[in-house]
């Protein structure tokens, strides 16, 4: 997933949506006109000696699809991360989920129900009608 062929399947797809909405495109390979920043001291480091930039700008102007493909990587990785952690970081979610799988072994498995409705206290689960 995170490759140029589906990036690339993507900007196809984000731009033949866009010609049937009647959308207009730039084109992917101009390079866009940047707008000058204004830059503005930290308050926090007057008085102070810093051996490290305390910020970065791009000198080289990319192209539009140099720029979205580093948004769509960025986007995915984060997806990526956030998966990680509610999913492998949680492992009683994913055993009380495939508890509620007809087709696995441990279908319906009490304390891996009970478990899963532990992670999820905020709604208020009635845990001695879910024994019963």
């Amino acid at each position: 997933m995170r490759n140029e062929l589906m990036f690339n399947d993507l900007w196809k797809s984000a731009e033949s949506l866009s010609h049937k909405v009647f959308v207009e495109v730039q084109d992917p390979n101009c390079v866009p006109v940047s707008k000058r920043r204004k830059t503005v001291g930290s308050k926090y480091l007057i008085d102070s000696f810093v051996c490290a930039t305390t910020g970065s700008r791009c000198t080289e102007a990319g192209t539009i699809e140099q720029e979205l493909r580093g948004v769509y990587y960025e986007v995915l990785d984060r997806f990526i991360q956030e998966m990680k952690r509610r999913l492998m970081d949680n492992s009683e979610i994913l055993r009380g989920l495939s508890a509620s799988d007809p087709l696995n072994e441990d279908f319906l498995n009490e304390e891996e129900v009970l478990n899963f409705c532990a992670s999820f206290i905020r709604f208020n689960f009635n845990v001695d009608s879910l024994k019963a």
